[in-house]
């Protein structure tokens, strides 16, 4: 399960850095470090094998293919955030547990959408 919460982390960190435009911004956002923003980058480069942000002299910008990705991410971000807000719980209830899929279900769901 921990797996899984690293890949959101790095899906959120192309979302906040997209959505801000810098790894500060990014970080400010989360309310993690900028290190953090970097690391979850770079784990997210190597997870799907390729270049997804252009470099230079300190600066970080998304590629066509990590704005195609944001865009990917859409449908997934708009159902958590309905989930956060949901009113559909009283307190006295039991804390709501949710279960994601393993990794390859969801990966194999966008893979065939995916366009770098």
């Amino acid at each position: 399960m921990a797996q899984h919460r690293h890949r959101l982390r790095e899906m959120e960190a192309l979302r906040a850095l997209v959505t801000t435009g810098t790894t500060i911004g990014a970080a400010r956002r989360l309310g993690v470090s900028q290190s953090s923003i970097s690391r979850a980058l770079g784990q997210l480069e190597q997870r799907v094998g390729r270049d997804l942000f252009l470099r230079s002299s300190g600066r970080i910008e998304p590629s066509a293919a990590a704005l195609r990705l944001n865009a990917q991410l859409d449908p997934l971000f708009e159902t958590l955030a309905l989930i956060e807000g949901a009113e559909w719980a009283s307190a006295d209830e039991e804390p709501l547990r949710l279960i994601v899929p393993p990794h390859s279900l969801i990966t194999s769901s966008f893979q065939g959408s995916l366009l770098f």
